[in-house]
């Protein structure tokens, strides 16, 4: 018998974006040090493609397709709904997770109201809306804050059949009843500020999975762009709970 050991293969961060963004939404965050990849959406970002009527079940497995090895998820907003679906459809895979500014479940008519939208009036044409549910009015005026002023680029440059897209799958979104089988370890955040989705709705969420954390900061929906201090030091007390744990 050899008395070789294997070494347990190394963990990745695994960044998942809200909808319309891409991978630079997490440059100003500052994360433990150790591999990462940012994923990006169909026809959002460097991955122009587009793929058509894909659903946030095809998004998890086409990460966990895509990432060798435990991933450790990190998601925010529809990132967060993407990192449910991951957790409960491949929970060998997923070591832990990090659930952030999104509840179990949506509502199917706003949604697909939003997807039909910026189909009828462009990308351009939701953006203030958008904005206004994602940051407060300090960042917003009188003078618009570099983080909003990017965030404004991205969005008004967006792909909107890939966005409305994006949309569509989230009004099918509502893992409410798989909750109770996840058994990773998992921190929910939620933005005292957030006017999208509220803190009761992420507070749910954390409620209904087993051994979750909640942590509230005074923020909005887009903690990681408005923000990233607090939402990087709360990742980093999950990963010091997590390798405490170890």
């Amino acid at each position: 018998m050899s008395s070789e050991t294997t070494e347990p293969t190394a963990s990745t961060i695994v960044l998942i974006s809200p909808v319309a963004l891409d991978a630079s939404s997490w440059d100003s965050s500052r994360l433990p040090t150790r591999p990462q990849f940012r994923y990006e959406y169909p026809g959002h970002g460097a991955r122009s493609a587009r793929h058509d009527d894909w659903d946030l079940d095809w998004i998890a497995d086409d990460i966990a397709a895509t990432i060798d090895g435990p991933i450790d998820a990190i998601g925010i907003s529809m990132g967060s709904m993407v990192a449910q679906h991951l957790l409960v459809r491949h929970p060998g895979r997923v070591r832990s997770a990090v659930l952030a500014a999104a509840g179990a479940a949506t509502n199917p008519d706003v949604m697909r109201e939003r997807a039909e939208r910026i189909l009828r009036v462009g990308a351009g044409g939701v953006v203030t809306e958008t904005l206004e549910r994602w940051f407060t009015a300090g960042a917003r005026e009188p003078t618009e804050a570099d983080f909003v002023s990017k965030t404004r680029a991205t969005l008004a440059a967006a792909d909107a059949p890939s966005v409305s897209q994006a949309w569509i799958a989230m009004s099918r979104h509502d893992a409410r009843d798989e909750l109770a089988g996840i058994d990773a370890p998992v921190t929910c955040i939620a933005g005292r500020d957030d006017l999208a989705t509220p803190p009761a709705a992420v507070t749910a969420l954390s409620e209904a999975i087993p051994g979750a954390r909640l942590e509230v900061l005074a923020g909005p929906h887009m903690l990681q762009l408005e923000t990233p201090d607090k939402f990087s030091a709360a990742v980093r007390r999950h990963f010091e709970r997590l390798e405490g744990q170890q």
